[in-house]
């Protein structure tokens, strides 16, 4: 077994590192820890580091990285199935390896998923912001309709979006999903429809696509928000830069979405993993999105922050670095061919 002296874990939580150390020690890996996102503005705190280890969803370009692979860098790992950070193509030039980990455990952002939609579906936060000022008072809100009598639409059935399915499909309720690519082995749990049907038919719409940049930004925009039923519940536990947020505000404000819920928001960097209470944030839209809380839900990316999904992506990451130090590259690999 080699040793690789340290890796360096860029984007860590404190309640990661016992795990995360617990791990690397089976794999005989030594980790130093910093709770920054690496991007291009910090880029250098890496500098000397033959492994990057990192959680991304900051930018890191081709001129970051050519500095750093100037002074040691040889391989880049992001423990998350998300990459459209990374300058792939600058990391092609330069012969660097860049994997991921796609395979961590869907359930973390499904369960989210589910729970995001069952509050706004049951106006929990309504409630319980009421009882807790002892307001224990009964109005049309406490009225709602069961989960199994409603219809949920999936956009993006792959392994995180085919789980969401299972869950709603457990309750009881219809499934639909619309994929550019469907998978004949969902056929028992969603009805494979197109985009337009899933919008026009569903009471909630969980967003679970992988966003590519220049071909599905704003795929939630004022156009598709109008095609919507009135009353509609949506879910983006994707990215952020599939939602148009002033379009969902338009949506609240032409009464046909009833509720919001997010995991991921635009320009999350700028806010999330920040206290800003006293000063909100700098963007009007997500401000007046924010301040319709209880029908809007916003957490701060934690979907993936579940003891499982940790595991998962801490040993499809560490088995990564071990097979490019066997072969070269691994079968998650992002810049090279196997």
């Amino acid at each position: 077994m080699f040793l690789v002296k340290k890796i360096i874990c860029f984007g860590t939580r404190d309640y990661e590192k016992s795990i995360m150390l617990e791990i690397a020690k089976k794999h005989n890996y030594i980790l130093e820890f910093n709770g920054q996102f690496l991007d291009d503005s910090n880029y250098k705190l890496a500098l000397g580091y033959e492994i990057v280890l990192l959680r991304g969803i900051k930018p890191l370009t081709y001129t970051s990285m050519l500095d750093l692979k100037n002074h040691g860098l040889k391989c880049l790992v992001t423990r998350t199935a998300g990459y459209n950070n990374l300058d792939l193509e600058g990391a092609k030039k330069l012969n660097l390896e860049v994997s991921y980990a796609p395979g961590y455990s869907p359930n973390a952002i499904s369960e989210l998923t589910l729970s995001l939609a069952l509050d706004l579906i049951h106006n929990v936060s309504y409630i319980c912001d009421k009882t807790k000022d002892f307001d224990f008072t009964i109005n049309d809100n406490s009225f709602v309709k069961e989960t199994r009598d409603l219809v949920i639409g999936i956009i993006g059935t792959g392994r995180i979006g085919a789980t969401t399915a299972k869950l709603f499909h457990g309750i009881g309720s219809k499934v639909l999903g619309y994929d550019p690519y469907p998978n004949p082995k969902n056929k028992d749990i969603l009805t494979y429809v197109d985009f337009d049907t899933l919008l026009k038919n569903s009471d909630v719409i969980c967003i679970h696509a992988p966003y590519i940049k220049g071909s599905n930004d704003n795929l939630i925009n004022i156009d598709t928000v109008k095609k919507m039923k009135k009353g509609v519940i949506i879910i983006n536990s994707a990215r952020g830069d599939l939602v148009d947020i002033s379009s969902i505000n338009k949506g609240f404000d032409l009464g046909i979405i009833k509720g919001f819920g997010a995991d991921v928001i635009k320009n999350e960097t700028s806010y999330f993993g920040k206290d800003l209470k006293e000063k909100k944030t700098n963007d009007i839209e997500i401000n007046k999105l924010i301040s319709r809380y209880p029908n809007v839900l916003i957490t701060p990316h934690i979907a993936s922050a579940t003891t499982h999904a940790l595991i998962d992506m801490m040993e499809i990451s560490l088995t990564n670095i071990d097979e490019y130090y066997k072969v070269g590259f691994s079968k998650n690999s992002l810049t090279k061919k196997q």
